[in-house]
C-alpha cells in the first residue's frame, strides 16, 4: 500500500467515523454504495476503505464528496493545501509588511501625525542599512525602529487577515 492510498484511506474511514445520519447512526457500506447511484461497487468501497485500491478516478471523489457532503479536495488536498497554505502565509507577512511601510512612508510625510514615537530600537542588532536588514525589509517590512503606529498597522493586518485565512483553510475542507 503506498502513503497516498494509505492516506485516502484513512480520511474515508475517518467519513464514515464521522458523518452521521440524520438518525445519528453510521453510514453503512451497502448504503454509501446506493448513495453514489452505481458509481461504486460494495467490494471496491471496500478496496479503498482498506487502502488497496489504486488511484481512484475523480468520478470515484466526486460520487464520495457528494455522499458525504464535503469538497471534492477533502481527498486530494495533502500536497497541493501545503503548498498553498505556506504561499498563503508567506503573502500575508509581506502584504502586512507593504501596511507598515505605507503607514512610515505618510508618517514620513506628516500625513499621519498619530502614533510616532518609536515602539523599540533594534539597530543596534540588525541596522535597516545591512544586507540583513535590506533583505528583512524586502521581505517582511522591517524598520529597526518602527513606530508605535507601524507595529499596531502590522499587527492588525496579520491578526485580521491570518484569522481570515486560517478560517477560510479550515473551511475548504470542512462539510460544505
Amino acid at each position: 500500500m503506498t502513503e497516498n492510498e494509505s492516506i485516502f484511506a484513512e480520511k474515508l474511514e475517518k467519513l464514515f467515523d464521522e458523518v452521521r445520519k440524520p438518525n445519528g447512526s453510521k453510514y453503512t457500506q451497502t448504503e454509501v454504495v446506493e448513495g453514489t447511484d452505481g458509481v461504486l461497487t460494495r467490494v471496491y468501497l471496500w478496496k479503498l476503505r482498506k487502502g488497496h485500491a489504486t488511484n481512484p478516478g475523480f468520478h470515484i471523489i466526486k460520487a464520495l464528496a457528494d455522499f458525504f457532503h464535503v469538497d471534492t479536495n477533502y481527498f486530494t488536498q495533502d500536497e497541493a493545501s501545503t503548498f498553498f497554505l505556506v504561499t498563503g502565509s508567506f503573502l500575508i507577512v509581506i502584504a502586512a509588511g507593504l501596511v507598515g511601510h505605507s503607514v512610515m512612508a505618510l508618517q514620513e510625510l506628516g500625513w499621519l501625525p498619530i502614533g510616532t514615537a518609536t515602539a523599540w530600537d533594534l539597530g543596534w542588532l540588525i541596522p535597516n542599512e545591512a544586507l540583513g536588514g535590506r533583505l528583512l525589509h524586502a521581505f517582511v517590512g522591517y524598520d529597526a525602529a518602527p513606530t508605535l503606529l507601524m507595529v499596531f498597522a502590522y499587527l492588525s493586518y496579520m491578526l485580521f487577515f491570518g484569522a481570515k485565512f486560517i478560517m477560510g483553510a479550515r473551511s475548504s475542507v470542512l462539510v460544505r
